[in-house]
Order: structure tokens, then C-alpha cells, then sequence
């Protein structure tokens, strides 16, 4: 999949290796969620640098291989609405919501910046834009798959991002002002809506993630009324009630 200074990209050539990267990619990710580990995210955090290094080195295979695609289909815009264009767009974004959150993790641990947006690969930008701009539903979560649905990734690619900016939130002991407290809600909402489409993995909710530490932070501060007087919403009614048991019978139902 490796390309050297100004070699031709084929991408005919290289999608299966592409597709095989994939697979043990999919397979890295199958590894952390078994046997009640923190789930892919933190696994990727934490990892010893021998562990990680064989996931590192697939990772950035398939990101340069996706630069190089992405930048073929925005030059090639007369393939657009053709079946070659959607298996591109398809592979596309599942190779975008099973590796950028890997790439976040890298972002906010190892590379300690706060600025994955301004950031952010283009390739991530314009596989999520093509598909939101041929989707009726582009909030829709995945598809019930028959039993599958407990493999699929998070649908929202930056949903960690949106983790690691709540999780600032608290870092000075509690939301200080009300666009803080504000900011806070959102993201419940946000996370309640992800419950509600059945569209984040159940990981996210296992004992030692990463979303589970912020709550452990932020049910402190609910408790300690630093929200202010509110009803008690969805969320927090499902965060306090076996979030990982109670999200895996939803899938199952």
C-alpha cells in the first residue's frame, strides 16, 4: 500500500491490500472489547509501544492509502453517483469510523493537543461530507445487521473528541459559568441521541473508559448540584442504571 516520493496511485492495485488492512484492523478492535478491556479507544491509549506498533503501522497504511483515494474521487467528480463511487464512499467511511478514532486517541495522549479539529485529515472531512450529501438520513445510526449490531463502530467518527472536550469541562472541578453548563447539557443530548439510534459502540460504556471516567466526574458534580436546578434528564437516568448492561439490551431486543 506504500507509495514512495511521486509514485502513480492505483487504487485498483492496491484495494485489496487496502481490504486486508481492514481486516486486521477489525480484528485489533474485536481483541480490545473482549474480555471486559476498557474497549479500542483506551486499549489504544494505553497500550505498551510494542503492542500498539503493529496497529500503528496498519493505521497509517490505510490512512495513506484513503489521502491518496479521497483526493482521486474529489478530482474524478464524473464517477459520482456511480456503483464504483458508492463501494468507494461505503469502504470510505467505514475505514473512517473504524480508524479516526484511533487517530483521536494518538491526538489528545500521545501528541497532548487540544486542537483535533483544526486538524482533522481531510480525507475524514470530505468521506464524511460525500456520504451526508448522498444520505436521506445523515443522522441515521447503522443498520440493524442480525446480531451485529454489538460490532459495529461509533457512527460519529469524532464522538471521542466530543468525550475529550467534555472531560475539560470538569478538569478545573466543575462548570464555572453557565456556557460551560450549557456546553455540559449538549452533550448529553448529544450522547442520549447516539443511545436512542443504537449508533455508539457498546465499549463506550464499559468501567474503565474513557466516557466512564467523565461520569464518574460528572455525577459528582450533579450530586453536588453544580449543574444548577434541572429535571433529571434521559441520560443521566440511563448513566445511572448499568449503562453497559442496559445499552446491550437494547441492541438485543
Amino acid at each position: 500500500m506504500s507509495r514512495q516520493g511521486d509514485e502513480e496511485f492505483h487504487h485498483d492495485e492496491d484495494w485489496d491490500k487496502m481490504k486486508q488492512g481492514m481486516n486486521k484492523m477489525k480484528q485489533y478492535v474485536k481483541f480490545c472489547r473482549e474480555g471486559g478491556r476498557p474497549g479500542c479507544y483506551d486499549q489504544f491509549i494505553d497500550a505498551t509501544e510494542r503492542g500498539r506498533y503493529a496497529a500503528d503501522k496498519c493505521k497509517e497504511s490505510l490512512k495513506e492509502f484513503w489521502e491518496h483515494m479521497a483526493e482521486y474521487m474529489e478530482e474524478n467528480t464524473q464517477l459520482r453517483g456511480s456503483r464504483k463511487w458508492h463501494d468507494w464512499l461505503t469502504a470510505g467511511n467505514e475505514f473512517r469510523r473504524l480508524i479516526e478514532p484511533l487517530d483521536i486517541a494518538e491526538f489528545f495522549h500521545r501528541q497532548h493537543r487540544n486542537d483535533y479539529m483544526e486538524r482533522r485529515n481531510k480525507c475524514y472531512e470530505n468521506l464524511e461530507k460525500w456520504e451526508n450529501e448522498v444520505s436521506t438520513e445523515p443522522r441515521a445510526g447503522p443498520p440493524n445487521l442480525e446480531g451485529q449490531r454489538t460490532e459495529q463502530p461509533t457512527w460519529d467518527s469524532l464522538f471521542w473528541v466530543r468525550v475529550e472536550k467534555a472531560r475539560k469541562l470538569l478538569n478545573s472541578g466543575g462548570p464555572s459559568d453557565d456556557s460551560k453548563r450549557q456546553a455540559l447539557l449538549e452533550f448529553e443530548n448529544y450522547v442520549m441521541g447516539l443511545i436512542d439510534d443504537s449508533a455508539v459502540s457498546p465499549d463506550v460504556f464499559l468501567e474503565d473508559s474513557t466516557l466512564m471516567q467523565w461520569w464518574l466526574k460528572y455525577e459528582e458534580i450533579l450530586d453536588n448540584q453544580m449543574m444548577g436546578p434541572s429535571d433529571v434528564s434521559q441520560f443521566i437516568i440511563f448513566m445511572k442504571n448499568e449503562p453497559h448492561r442496559s445499552y446491550m439490551n437494547r441492541l438485543n431486543r
